[in-house]
């Protein structure tokens, strides 16, 4: 009996330790086109986690629908610093967001 209130107690603590939860909660909001939610989620994942450059970039699109550019600059720079060694255009999503905020940054 105490063995099993143990086992679920350790379950119920490493959940909300493990940054893939809110992570997975963020990509259901933004799904749901639930931007503001989603940034919300993301945060708490890069808290729990501040070298998630997953998180980073898909915070960084949620900043891109509501329009706040600038954060989402930072989220791509930020995606960039962490996943250094590598192109930065080679990730998926990368290449495409910075095109888009290309777009926004010459209609300006």
């Amino acid at each position: 009996m105490v063995l099993s209130v143990f086992c679920i107690f350790a379950t119920y603590i490493s959940l909300f330790q493990n940054p893939d939860v809110p992570f997975e909660q963020g990509g259901a909001y933004f799904k749901a086109g639930d931007y503001e939610q989603a940034v919300f989620a993301y945060d708490k994942a890069i808290e729990m986690e501040p070298r998630f450059s997953d998180a980073y970039l898909k915070r960084a699109w949620a900043y891109f629908y509501l329009h706040r550019y600038d954060e989402a600059w930072e989220d791509v720079r930020k995606t960039a610093t962490l996943r250094e060694g590598s192109s930065i255009q080679d990730h998926p999503g990368v290449r495409e967001l910075i095109e888009e905020l290309n777009k926004v940054s010459k209609e300006k």
